[in-house]
């Protein structure tokens, strides 16, 4: 069935140019306010004699107000892997510059990268610049994933570390409540834990070996032959009751 009236494409027309003008607008906006989050920290840029501020970007100190997450130099993997938790915690959008190093396996691409120095700085913060303001960000990113964000929890018991279970409970061998601690962690040989422990099974084998004592004394008092003697003659001793035979003497 066809339709006497044409399609009225003007409306959607319309809105796609004012679609189009806002997001224009607020990738201008995002690239004249850049506030960055420094890793491993703002002490090892300064080390290196990068003064972050002087390239208009402002130093975050909390993910969530950050945009711009700049790496300075190679990261270690446990690094890499904090690196990786405040990157999921930034808004969006948000992009990473990479400073003299390459970013960490868990992370997506350095959007720009360069050398670890002041005039490599300020030229990559120029050129992210230019690319934010011209959109050059996605408006339906997928949601960035990675193996360390998550994070399996397990209980254990403080005084017997082979019990581990995968819900909160008490000890099946001495019922004390499970310790929540991260699933692969180990619990330390030494240090509180390890004494804490220690005190507590030598109070149970002390408790074990007073029992033991108490149980053997009161054994032998239950087996030991019962005695009569003579308050005033105690020489004399019988294994059956009766009378002193010096008082009746």
């Amino acid at each position: 069935m066809t339709s006497d009236h044409p399609i009225n494409t003007t409306g959607s027309r319309q809105r796609q140019t004012r679609f189009a003008a806002l997001q224009k607008w607020v990738s201008r906006a995002f690239a004249r306010d850049l506030s960055c989050l420094i890793v491993p920290g703002q002490d090892v840029a300064l080390a290196h004699g990068l003064n972050v501020s002087a390239t208009g970007m402002r130093v975050s100190a909390s993910p969530r107000d950050a945009n711009v997450l700049l790496i300075v130099g190679g990261l270690s993997e446990k690094m890499g892997e904090v690196a990786t938790v405040l990157y999921a915690q930034m808004p969006r959008p948000r992009t990473i510059l990479m400073l003299g190093g390459k970013t960490p396996s868990s992370f997506p691409d350095a959007d720009v990268s360069a050398g670890l120095s002041q005039k490599a700085l300020a030229d990559a913060v120029g050129r992210l610049k230019r690319a934010l303001a011209e959109g050059a960000f996605a408006t339906s990113a997928e949601d960035f994933d990675a193996s360390v964000l998550h994070v399996k929890i397990e209980y254990v018991c403080p005084m017997h570390p082979e019990v581990v279970e995968d819900e909160p409970g008490s000890c099946p061998k001495c019922g004390m409540d499970l310790v929540a601690r991260e699933a692969g962690e180990q619990t330390p040989e030494g240090g509180h834990d390890h004494e804490h422990r220690h005190d507590h099974e030598q109070q149970c084998q002390d408790h074990d070996h007073d029992d033991s004592n108490e149980h053997q004394q009161e054994h032998a008092h239950e087996n030991a032959a019962t005695e009569y003697t003579c308050p005033m003659h105690p020489e004399i001793v019988r294994d059956e009751p009766g009378s002193c035979p010096r008082e009746n003497a």
